[in-house]
């Protein structure tokens, strides 16, 4: 089509995003007229024939892995990616806009998620998870399997685009195939083109795609099927970027060919039994005036019983690639969406569809089978499951926690043989502490909270008696010190430990100040005393208790803190008589940040237990058992530096109380003054900070300028971490223009990342 055309068609579009993107505009105009008339809308899509619950048969179980049909269907499958005759499409076309905000995903403002590079696993994305398993395969059968990602427009180019992604972190290779789908303009609900009317070239919003239908389309004219073709590939699996459990399995591959040799099938649709959380809106298995197939569910109407229909599509298909090379006709729906606060319409095309589509005769022209898979592995077998679909981010914190347990449970297998019970799994997060710095072991007031990051520990019993130790981040074992701290911590209550297993993988940065050494000793505490549990209060004691028997004299903040975590709030904790105030956390625009200075410490081998004993000096001087006791007046006649490490715990009491009321009153900016007041007197009167954590909280505060309310070293001091409060909306800005200024001054790449108050230590999964 001619550029003047195509301007008349879709007026103040960008013509080369268009064109770049393969734009139809004979869809796009029978599309508008269709809407504008009023013969397509929403309601269209309703199916007005009869649907049935599939017949008995019509969806097969897969047989069991260890089965003697089990394992012919692994030899043919096996045998298949030995010939090196199968590949894989990652469907990766959408954003994760439901992801803004979620803790590790910083925007600009305008910038969207692409939801296959939200990172889920120790630095891996979606597209690189998935694209690990497939590079797994190709060692395992000595032959390659190509891996392809579908994405479109809004996902392939740009800073934040897959290309790039996968090139920055080196995934690139020979293997790697992307191709997109074309793109479509969003139409009002009277015809329209979606944002023409505002004046000006159309916004970013006005375009999307066709519906992941159109992989059938854009396999073929983007010569993805002939590139593949030429490799040799016979058949295809095809998946969601964000369903992790889509695996190549040569089971189901197996499967697929037996059914293709026996019954002609080009399509292999995967179904799990279906559950109430799936909605209404699910795909599932149907009888369509006799045929089988499959229908999404905004086509079935509200007056059919679905109770019987209890085979949900996953979006997971095998395909014979032979098949591909024809038209594959699919209906066209109109589907409205809420954009930018306005009623729009697009027109998807959908995958699970051809399952009905037929030829001039009536005949399949894909003709398929659906197959019911394992909708979860059990525990610490996730890839025994299929569907782990990711659409919130509570999905997102599931999956990672299972990710977690299955790395554990793997790991857990190579351990000496002993063990004598089922594995326990437990979540013991990290803290941080909002404000209350040095003040704990003066028996003091201190505001902590637990985080969203932390260790994932397995734990089973063992009837030799032996402790068998293993952490995935540390396999040196560079931790056991910790470990024999606790079961003499525990002897010393009368408590005697059986044998256990331990293994650990964690996300805290070692050394950092949100207590990775507490959430160590408290894992061990949990796993040895499976078989009489602690209250949270006795964990919390005999984990402080072990890191004094390594050498650092702390107080009880960071294990109770751990211990009794409560979601969303910080703890108000009286040191003294251990009473715990749960205060709400309500930053409303704000998040708190931590920021590595990228500069280590060890507390026992540091200054920390020198200031622990000046504390303790000027309390005697002052003839009072601690500081919690003496009053800001009676100061004076102390000598420094004893003067000052007192006046800042005294004063560093007051403004955890300030604190919380600023809390509870919603200011935000008097919370921030007071971080600031706090790392002033851990520089000047403390002197626990670092040449390294100055700059890096005077460089948080210059480039966020009033957009970072305050910024405070945190933890201990002499290296780790600082704490920040940084408006949302400003943080990608704040963490580039910091993060530079920060590098100049010291020539340290500092890290930063958002967290959220989490829950504290429990047995997960239980």
């Amino acid at each position: 089509m001619q550029s003047d055309d195509l301007a008349q068609l879709v007026p103040s579009a960008d013509l080369e995003l268009l064109r770049a993107h393969r734009f139809d505009p004979a869809r796009f105009r029978s599309f508008q007229q269709a809407v504008a008339s009023g013969s397509l809308h929403p309601a269209s899509s309703l199916y007005r024939g009869r649907i049935d619950a599939p017949a008995p048969g019509d969806v097969e179980a897969l047989p069991a892995r260890d089965s003697e049909a089990g394992r012919a269907l692994l030899r043919r499958g096996e045998a298949a990616l030995t010939r090196g005759s199968v590949a894989a499409v990652v469907l990766a076309g959408g954003m994760a806009t439901r992801f803004q905000g979620v803790p590790g995903i910083v925007l600009a403002p305008g910038e969207q998620v692409v939801k296959g590079t939200v990172e889920v696993l120790e630095g891996r994305s979606f597209i690189q998870l998935k694209l690990d398993d497939v590079r797994a395969v190709g060692r395992r059968y000595g032959k390659p399997v190509p891996f392809c990602v579908m994405g479109s427009f809004a996902t392939l180019p740009g800073r934040n685009g897959l290309r790039r992604h996968l090139e920055d972190s080196g995934e690139m290779g020979d293997d790697v195939l992307l191709f997109s789908q074309s793109i479509s303009v969003r139409l009002t609900p009277q015809g329209g083109v979606f944002g023409a009317s505002d004046g000006g070239a159309l916004p970013p919003e006005s375009y999307t795609t066709p519906g992941h239908g159109d992989f059938f389309v854009a396999l073929r004219d983007s010569g993805m099927l002939d590139a593949l073709r030429a490799r040799g590939i016979e058949t295809l699996l095809f998946s969601n970027v964000d369903n992790l459990g889509a695996t190549v399995d040569p089971l189901l591959h197996g499967h697929f060919l037996r059914l293709r040799e026996e019954r002609g099938i080009a399509m292999l649709a995967e179904t799990v039994q279906r559950v109430p959380e799936d909605g209404a809106k699910v795909g599932v298995v149907v009888r369509a005036d006799g045929l089988l197939r499959i229908l999404e569910g905004f086509r079935i109407p509200d007056t059919v019983d679905q109770s019987a229909l209890v085979d949900a599509s996953i979006n997971t298909f095998t395909f014979a690639l032979a098949a591909l090379d024809r038209d594959i006709p699919l209906d066209l729906h109109a589907v409205e969406k809420k954009v930018s606060g306005r009623g729009a319409i697009q027109g998807e095309t959908v995958t699970c569809e051809a399952t009905g589509s037929v030829d001039a005769d009536g005949r399949p022209v894909l003709p398929f089978a659906a197959v019911r898979v394992p909708r979860e592995g059990s525990l610490g077998n996730f890839f025994e499951g299929r569907f782990y679909p990711v659409k919130k981010p509570e999905d997102l914190d599931r999956v990672r926690l299972l990710l977690r347990v299955e790395r554990l449970a793997v790991a857990a297998r190579d351990l000496k043989p002993g063990a004598t019970g089922e594995a326990r799994y437990f979540w013991v997060p990290g803290r941080i502490n909002v404000i209350g710095e040095h003040t704990d072991y003066n028996d003091g007031l201190v505001l902590p909270a637990a985080v969203d990051k932390g260790i994932v520990a397995l734990a089973r019993p063992r009837g030799d008696g032996e402790r068998v130790l293993q952490s995935l981040q540390a396999p040196d074992g560079d931790w056991s010190r910790y470990a024999e701290a606790v079961v003499q911590a525990l002897g010393e209550r009368g408590v005697q430990p059986t044998g256990f297993d331990l293994v650990l993988t964690s996300d805290l940065p070692s050394g950092s100040g949100m207590s990775s050494s507490a959430a160590v000793c408290l894992a061990v505490a949990c796993a040895a005393t499976m078989d009489a549990p602690l209250s949270p209060a006795d964990l919390a004691r005999v984990a402080q208790r072990a890191e004094h028997l390594v050498g650092v004299q702390v107080g009880i903040m960071d294990q109770w803190a751990i211990a009794h975590g409560v979601k969303g709030h910080a703890l108000r904790l009286d040191c003294r008589s251990l009473t715990t105030t749960p205060v709400p956390l309500a930053l409303g625009d704000f998040a708190l940040v931590v920021a590595d200075t990228g500069k280590r410490r060890e507390l026992s081998s540091s200054a920390y237990n020198t200031r622990r004993e000046e504390c303790a000096e000027a309390a005697r001087r002052l003839g009072r058992q601690t500081l919690r006791e003496v009053l800001v007046e009676e100061l004076g006649g102390l000598p420094e530096p004893l003067r000052s490490r007192a006046t800042h715990v005294v004063e560093e009491n007051a403004r955890v109380d300030r604190a919380v009321a600023a809390l509870q009153n919603g200011d935000l900016v008097a919370l921030g003054k007071l971080f600031d007041a706090s790392h002033a007197s851990l520089r000047d009167r403390f002197e626990v900070s670092s040449p390294e954590l100055d700059a890096l909280v005077d460089a948080i505060c210059t480039a966020g300028g009033s957009d970072t309310l305050g910024a405070r070293m945190m933890g201990g001091g002499f290296g780790g971490c600082t704490l920040s409060l940084v408006r949302r909306d400003a943080l990608a800005r704040v963490f580039r223009e910091a993060g530079s200024i920060y590098e100049k001054k010291s020539g340290i790449r500092a890290t930063f990342w958002t967290v959220e108050i989490g829950r504290g230590l429990h047995q997960i999964l239980a």
